[in-house]
């Protein structure tokens, strides 16, 4: 199929290229479809946006205008009363400075008396815990030194046990080594008997003449029976190996007999070392339970106090690590003080004084603390007052008494930002500053001032993306939540580490609370009692329970160490029993086959004597000796004697030569140098255990008295503070009174200032709102309402009899508002004293239909109507936000068409295109299709045939089964072949799992049915049968010899069988004396002939 290939690669490209030009205008065009769909719905979009806006804004601008009429109405009637209450809270204060110089000494002395108690109790459980900890250390390395003197009494035993086995060894090694020297003397003597004895029996029976002639005729008979004689020697080596197995065997068969013994020995040992341990336990257990029943007495004696005295600690532990948290009390600085001094003063003095930003706002989730300080900075230090009148009177305060200055917030004249909507909906976890604190509204100007429209966000990478203006296209001062602030210009403020401390004033408000708790569960705790002498008792039982235990546990480690030794041990045993068996098992296998080699040696000497019966029988007759194999046979039996007793030495000493080596490795193991190394080392760490025990007892004495003198001194101290309590409540007492009623009337004040304050919030708020809204409200500048308000007055006067004097006592709704209360639109400047006229506007309310006007007045017909302007207006808004229009979607909507129509012409031609390549292609591909097939199918078909014919013998007529298959039936061209032969009797296989030799005849089938499909005139064949057996080698010699009549086979072998089956024979070999090769050939038709040499 290769004569394809070119033309095959070159369609498949084309129809690729064409292909891809196809999809790529059919997605232009699909694209360009879509786009002009979307166009054509956002035109629609656009047009009923446009309507719905201008209904939502005629909505905003009259809902408006209705709540700030209702806001307006309300504060109206909220500014009445402040006159009154402010001339009694002035009468009051009068009264109230008698007696507060004692109550603030009684104060500071209680408050050292407190802290000297805290300082007292830290200290005390510091030394509790102290005390605890060396208890357990004494205990610790009693417990220690105890083990050990045990270990070392133990070691000490034993060494002096190796030592008395050691001797033992060393005498019974000195035996075997003089029996080893006996055996070796006698072996030498008995070598030199041995010799004279085989002269004298050769020369006693034959004249020399006599005896050369019995050597020629030996030496004829041995050249006759040399086969047998070389059988004979086989079977003698085979059976000299076999008994030299037998006597090793046997002789590892007595050493693993030494060995178990050896073991049993030790096991005897650790069974009752384990049994003396047991027993120890078992005592000790006893003493362990007797003492947890004293312990468990005392227990129940001091539970239900020690819960109590721990509850009170753990949560007087934790306030008090609050307060140290807080550290307003220690930390507070000379100017701190003189300001909160200054600020309660000026509470007292002016009810306009609201308090600190951070007393007055909250901050719920403590992550933001950093950040909103961060974002507040100086300000977050102000002081919020009602009005510019307060702040002055404040100042003023401040100026005669010479304190710091700071910083005034006036509710009524501060210009603070509006917040922007759109900024809530960055995404992210982007967030206004405000959205993090909780405030009152009536303080929400003076924090909108604060942090303005600063933005926070969790990570400092995002945070850029905003403050930068890669979100909404504007830039914004934004911080992030670790205290890292970027502003509008770029700039980039971080590692501010002052501002974590900073921060923690917003927790200010909790220092008082957390304070009296802290007393009240100093109270509980004095009341509680002392608890150190059952918690000593408790500390002897524990130590000594905990002594017990320890003591338990490394008696039983100790045992857990014996099993381990006594399991390896038995694992051991029962190695050596399996090796002893195996041992014996191949002993007598081994037996077995001696006997065998002898009963095949003697049917071969047998045959020997025949033959030498044979060569002597003259011999016999001339030396008149009866019987020559007599003489021989008492020869060779002299020397067999000799032979076998030199073989018994050579075992002997081989013998004792093992025993003397296995005395010497177990003299090795025994060696005592070990132990009494690890003797020393106990002994040194017993000595350095004994020296930390001493140290420990002598600190836990002296931390005993420490605690004790602690505990007196607490004592002293809860006495005093009782006595300073008790007073502090009676000058309240005495105080008591005059503090309420003040505190009545600053209240019913704050209550009535909040009230206007929160309406002028509301309004501000809402103006706000509409001013980001982008709602146009009706202002006119206060002038106007001043002379509106004129003319309106002096009709009604005219109209009633009344005057302008008793205005201010109407307790009803003024039904004929026009104008609100006049306030700032633009932001103060730092030095001016009020805004410019300009700046300060009114609300025309002229505008507003009389019949909401009405509705305003009753809360429930103004809260009813509220809502269904908000329904209205969220149901438009909702109607908007799915619009979404896009303006520009009219323009864009005439150019989208008639990019569809180009796109539309160039799909149809591209789609042609591909059609033509694809046709093309598939003409090409299946004509290499059917070419390959055809070669392919034949090969299929015969590969079988050809494997049968390889594998097929007489027991298995059918022989192996073989087959080929293409991995891709589509285009098997482009993918692999898959070969699979299963040989006879064996199951399926992959190729790579067959062995060699079945491997080479898998690839002689392949390579013969190619030849099929394609003959050739001659085949070569390199050592083809290297990996073949006898078996193998016959089927393919068949093979070959069955198809030569077609075809010539050449064939290199080393194998018999091959040359057997052969027409002619080549060979090559060296000629020595020319030092060059040459060839040899014979025909085989002819075997008779001699082999024809070549050059």
């Amino acid at each position: 199929s290769d004569e394809f290939k070119v033309e095959y690669e070159q369609k498949r490209k084309k129809k690729n290229v064409a292909t891809e030009k196809m999809l790529d205008a059919s997605s232009k065009r699909r694209g360009a479809g879509v786009e002009k769909n979307q166009y054509k719905l956002q035109k629609k979009e656009a047009e009923k946006f446009k309507e719905l806006r201008s209904q939502l804004g005629s909505c905003r601008r009259e809902f408006a205008l209705f709540q700030l009429y209702h806001i307006e109405s309300v504060l109206q009637n909220q500014k009445k009363g402040l006159n009154v209450s402010k001339r009694e809270l002035k009468q009051m204060s009068e009264r109230s400075s008698d007696g507060t110089k004692t109550f603030d000494d009684a104060k500071k002395v209680f408050a050292d008396l407190h802290k000297k108690s805290l300082g007292l109790v830290k200290a005390f459980r510091d030394k509790t815990l102290r005390q605890r900890y060396l208890q357990s250390q004494v205990d610790k390395f009693s417990v220690q030194v105890k083990h050990k003197q045990e270990k070392l009494t133990t070691s000490a035993t034993l060494l002096k046990k190796v030592k008395e086995s050691g001797k033992q060894q060393n005498k019974e090694l000195e035996q075997l080594k003089k029996q080893l020297q006996d055996v070796k003397t006698s072996q030498d003597a008995y070598e030199k008997k041995a010799q004279a004895d085989l002269q004298t029996a050769n020369e006693s029976s034959l004249s020399s003449t006599q005896y050369q002639e019995w050597l020629q005729l030996k030496a004829q008979a041995n050249t006759k029976s040399h086969n047998v004689q070389q059988e004979i020697e086989t079977v003698q080596r085979q059976k000299s190996t076999e008994e030299q197995r037998l006597k090793s065997l046997q002789s590892r068969i007595e050493q693993l007999e030494v060995r178990k013994r050896q073991l049993e020995e030790a096991n005897q040992h650790i069974h009752e070392r384990r049994e003396q341990l047991r027993t120890a336990i078992g005592k000790s257990n006893e003493e362990v339970e007797s003492t947890k029943v004293e312990l468990d007495l005392l227990k129940e004696k001091l539970v239900q106090r020690e819960a109590k005295q721990r509850e009170i600690e753990e949560a007087l532990y934790l306030v008090s690590n609050e307060l140290s948290d807080l550290r307003f009390d220690k930390q507070e600085s000379m100017r701190d003080r003189k300001f909160a001094e200054a600020l309660e003063q000026m509470k007292t003095l002016f009810s306009g004084v609201k308090g600190k930003i951070t007393e007055l706002c909250r901050i719920p989730d403590k992550r933001y603390q950093t950040a909103v300080t961060v974002a507040m900075g100086k300000n977050m230090e102000a002081i919020v007052v009602d009005c510019n009148k307060t702040a002055m009177e404040c100042i003023g305060l401040l100026k005669e008494q010479r304190l710091p200055p700071m910083t005034f917030i006036p509710l009524d004249s501060i210009q603070a930002p509006r917040i922007d909507d759109r900024l809530r909906n960055l995404g992210g976890s982007c967030r206004p500053v405000i959205d993090c604190i909780q405030f009152d509204q009536t303080v929400e100007s003076a924090v909108r001032y604060a942090v303005g429209n600063t933005l926070v966000c969790d990570k400092l990478h995002e945070a850029k993306r905003v403050a930068y203006g890669e979100i909404d296209g504007n830039r914004h001062k934004v911080v992030t939540v670790d205290g890292s602030c970027i502003l509008k210009n770029g700039c980039i403020q971080g590692g501010q580490a002052t501002m974590e401390k900073k921060s923690k004033k917003w927790d200010e408000h909790k220092y008082e609370s957390k304070k009296a708790n802290r007393d009240k569960l100093l109270e509980e705790l004095t009341a509680l009692g002392d608890l150190t002498v059952l918690k000593n008792k408790e500390l002897d039982f524990n130590s000594k329970l905990v002594s017990l235990q320890a003591s338990v546990q490394f008696s039983t480690s100790d045992i857990a160490a014996a099993e381990r030794r006594m399991e390896a041990n038995n694992t051991e045993l029962d190695n050596l029993s399996k090796h002893t068996n195996d041992a014996k098992q191949q002993s007598k296998k081994i037996e077995d086959l001696i006997a065998t080699l002898n009963g095949k040696l003697l049917t071969l000497n047998q045959k020997k004597t025949s033959i030498e019966k044979e060569v002597f029988s003259e011999f016999e007759r001339k030396v008149h000796i009866p019987d020559i194999q007599e003489y021989e046979e008492r020869r060779n039996q002299l020397m067999e004697e000799q032979a076998q007793k030199r073989a018994d030495f050579t075992v002997l000493i081989n013998k004792l030569q093992q025993q003397i080596d296995f005395h010497e490795r177990r003299s090795a193991q025994n060696n005592t140098s070990t132990i009494e190394r690890d003797i020393i080392e106990i002994e040194q760490s017993l000595e350095k255990d004994k020296k930390e025990l001493k140290t420990n007892e002598n600190q836990l004495s002296k931390v005993n008295q420490e605690v004790q003198s602690i505990v007196k001194e607490t004592e002293q101290c809860k006495k005093a503070m009782e006595d300073t309590t008790s007073k502090i409540k009676d000058i309240k007492k005495t105080m008591g009174a005059k503090l309420d009623e003040l505190g009545v009337i600053r209240k019913a004040i704050s209550q009535k200032e909040s009230a206007c304050e929160q309406l002028r919030s509301a309004r501000s708020a809402l103006i706000h709102k509409c001013r980001v809204e982008e709602i146009d409200l009706p202002l006119v500048n206060e002038g106007k309402r001043k002379a509106d308000e004129a003319t309106s007055k002096r009709k009604k006067a005219k109209k009633d009899g009344t005057q302008e004097e008793h205005e201010e006592d109407e307790t009803t709704f003024d039904i004929t508002i026009d104008h609100s209360e006049s306030f700032s639109l633009g932001d103060p400047d730092s030095k001016a004293s009020k805004p410019s006229k300009e700046e300060v506007k009114c609300l025309d309310f002229s505008a507003l239909p009389e019949p909401l006007r009405k509705l305003s007045r009753n809360t429930k017909d103004y809260q009813k109507r509220c809502n269904e302007y908000d329904e209205q207006i969220q149901k438009n808004e909702m109607e908007l936000d799915k619009l979404a229009p896009n303006l520009k979607a009219m323009d864009r909507f005439v150019d989208i068409e008639g990019q569809f129509e180009d796109t539309a012409k160039e799909y149809e031609k591209c789609k042609e295109e591909q059609k033509q390549a694809q046709t093309d292609f598939m003409a090409v591909a299946e004509k290499r299709h059917n070419k390959f097939m055809e070669t392919f199918d034949i090969i299929a078909e015969e590969i079988d045939k050809v494997y049968k014919d390889l594998t097929r013998d007489t027991d298995f007529p059918a022989g192996g089964t073989a087959y080929i298959s293409v991995d891709s039936p589509e285009e098997p061209y482009n993918g692999g072949t898959k070969y699979n032969a299963m040989p006879v009797t064996k199951r399926f296989r992959e190729m790579e799992q067959l062995s060699g030799g079945e491997k080479t005849v898998a690839a002689l089938a392949l390579l013969f049915t190619l030849h099929k499909v394609r003959p050739s005139p001659f085949f070569i064949l390199d050592e083809i049968d290297a990996a073949l057996d006898s078996g193998n080698v016959h089927k393919v010699c068949n093979y070959i010899m069955k198809h030569s009549p077609n075809c010539q086979f050449i064939v290199i072998s080393l194998k018999p069988e091959f040359f057997e089956h052969a027409d002619a024979l080549v060979g090559v070999y060296k000629d020595q004396s020319l030092n060059a090769s040459r060839i040899l050939t014979w025909e085989m038709s002819n075997e008779d002939d001699e082999p024809d040499h070549d050059e």
